[in-house]
């Protein structure tokens, strides 16, 4: 028989604490329109979530262990999926709302539409927008939401001071915002 001391088992140590609150810092700083511009949100945001899925794997197994060796429970076991639940909520929340920056939107609109032709700018940002363009298009003044658009997905804000917009060709959908502001989707098809 062994008679070495039984070695007891941690969950929630420092190290499990400290890999968590950088993959929620990623989460935050991508899901809140910070870091990184343009569409490589997607692949900050995945990588925050594999690394707090890897956590919780080590979480769940450590309390596995500690609850096989019958040991008490500590406060840093229940702290844990508390910091997970509120960093996660903390991301979803600081999305940027549109309603916010729909001043400076409607000034560029403004004056894109009183520049004689077809006008266009790109690459800036408004607020924690990132464009990654905005053209005017028959009267049209779309924003292309650089975070959102893929391939052959356009998504973003449409100025539309007659109502709502002209269908498009391919697969175009909008969504009323406010006044005359709509959300659209378009894919090329």
């Amino acid at each position: 028989m062994d008679s070495r001391p039984r070695k007891k088992f941690f969950p929630g140590g420092p190290i499990l604490f400290a890999v968590t609150a950088i993959a929620l810092a990623l989460l935050v700083a991508a899901v809140g329109h910070w870091w990184p511009r343009g569409s490589l949100w997607y692949a900050a945001a995945l990588v925050a979530v594999l690394v707090l899925l890897a956590t919780a794997l080590a979480w769940a197994i450590d309390m596995v262990r500690l609850l096989r060796t019958r040991q008490a429970l500590r406060w840093r076991v229940v702290v844990w999926p508390l910091i997970v639940v509120i960093g996660v909520g903390a991301a979803f929340g600081s999305r940027p709302s549109f309603e916010n920056h729909r001043q400076e939107f409607t000034t560029i609109a403004v004056d894109l539409l009183g520049e004689p032709g077809r006008t266009e700018r790109g690459g800036f940002r408004i607020g924690r927008f990132d464009v990654a363009r905005a053209y005017d298009l028959n009267g049209n003044v779309f924003f292309v939401d650089a975070r959102e658009t893929l391939l052959l997905t356009e998504v973003g804000w449409v100025f539309s001071p007659d109502g709502e917009p002209h269908q498009r060709y391919g697969d175009y959908s909008t969504e009323h915002v406010s006044g005359p502001w709509y959300r659209y989707s378009y894919r090329l098809t």
